[in-house]
């Protein structure tokens, strides 16, 4: 009973000590996580497609319309098909800030989290079904 008695504290030791250690790792993980210099000298090209989709939104949200002078001139006749390609110029533009954010979320989560790249890239992780 003796023999068993001290096996399972030293087990119970070993274990206490990998958690210890998990724990201090963890705690490593979130300082450089939330280090934003650390990041941006990591993933420099991710930080300033946020900076971009940031700006891009901010203008949006910011910008207001100008009201459109009296006299229809030929440049103001045009300006219904511009408005529109300038709409499909920045449906494009968010498009690929979009791309390029859920690239840097995911390659910032797999540094994160062990084993997040494996689970998101199994079929259906995504939607929930797999």
């Amino acid at each position: 009973m003796g023999d068993h008695t001290r096996q399972l504290e030293q087990v119970i030791a070993r274990q206490r000590e990998e958690l210890g250690d998990n724990l201090e790792e963890l705690a490593m993980k979130a300082k450089a996580l939330t280090d934003w210099r650390a990041q941006v000298e990591a993933h420099p090209l991710g930080m300033v497609g946020l900076a971009v989709g940031g700006g891009v939104i901010v203008s949006a949200l910011t910008s207001r319309r100008h009201p459109r002078p009296a006299g229809r001139s030929e440049v103001a006749a045009h300006e219904p098909r511009r408005r529109s390609q300038l709409s499909h110029l920045m449906r494009d533009i968010q498009s690929a800030l979009a791309g390029v954010a859920i690239a840097t979320a995911v390659e910032f989560m797999s540094d994160a989290v062990p084993g997040f790249h494996d689970h998101f890239r199994k079929p259906g992780a995504a939607t929930g079904t797999g």
